[in-house]
């Protein structure tokens, strides 16, 4: 390790190297990177990858969107990203292709790494935990599946998938979308009648009719959502049903001891 600009000093019969500020920092990084690291399971990857372990500045970070009361989720989604991308120890690429369900169980093993037990309803749950994350590597993750439709000749193909964890944070405001004028319950009403098209647009790859393809995983966000808006209501059905299947998996995986639990900002504030 390159110490720098360091002095040595005597202490209590030992040479104790004295670091600058950079140095120091410098140091702690490649400290961490060697030793304070831990196994994570990517169940789309179907094996373990190591990540460093959380700072003082990340873990604020996760608290800090309990209190973030207007875009809660939105502020712990970004931040929690933010978490995987300098705390894994992979290629960008790969980290890039985590799904939303690769974030719960990198949630969950995050959690672990702080604290072994959980409390719930004022108990202390040993083995919830561990549960849990059995579950998460004892898991199969869905692959894309084609949803068919035709009618009259024509064929239409989509795509459906899990969407990687930056194409969900894509679609977050357009699911939280709040109107100046939006009172609290025109708010919530809002993001149920947004999540019937931001639900079904985020799982589609691709779409093909007849001999067309369109290039859709390219869209903005705004254009998958105007284009989903025109396919047949029967598709769209389709994929929401697909969606709550797997959304009905994961509630069992992350249920222990018939208790569910949730990934938000207060899984990382009960300890």
């Amino acid at each position: 390790m390159n110490l720098g600009n360091s002095i040595v000093i005597r202490y209590m019969s030992e040479d104790i190297t004295v670091l600058d500020f950079n140095d120091a920092l410098k140091a702690l990084d490649e400290i961490t990177e060697e030793f304070f690291v831990f196994d994570v399971w990517i169940p789309s990857l179907k094996r373990s990858v190591k990540f460093k372990e959380l700072n003082a500045k990340q873990q604020k970070n996760l608290i800090q969107a309990v209190f973030d009361l207007e875009d809660l989720k939105f502020t712990f989604s970004r931040s929690f990203y933010d978490i995987i991308l300098q705390n894994c120890i992979e290629d960008k690429s790969v980290i890039e292709s985590f799904t939303i369900i690769d974030k719960a169980s990198i949630a969950f093993f995050i959690k672990q790494q702080l604290s072994k037990s959980i409390k719930l309803d004022s108990e202390e749950k040993e083995n919830f935990l561990e549960i849990i994350l059995n579950n998460f590597k004892n898991y199969s993750h869905p692959e894309p599946e084609i949803i068919s439709y035709s009618k009259n000749s024509i064929e239409i193909d989509v795509e459906f998938y899990i969407p990687t964890i930056e194409e969900d944070i894509k679609f977050e405001p357009f699911l939280f979308e709040r109107k100046e004028k939006d009172n609290n319950d025109e708010f919530l009403k809002n993001i149920i009648v947004n999540a019937y098209l931001v639900e079904s647009s985020k799982h589609i790859k691709t779409i093909r009719f007849n001999n067309n393809s369109l290039d859709y995983e390219n869209l903005s966000v705004s254009k998958k959502l105007s284009f989903v808006e025109k396919l047949p209501a029967i598709i769209v059905q389709k994929i929401l049903e697909k969606t709550t299947e797997y959304r009905n998996s994961l509630v069992k995986i992350q249920t222990a001891e018939d208790k569910f639990l949730e990934v938000n900002p207060y899984l990382f504030l009960n300890q």
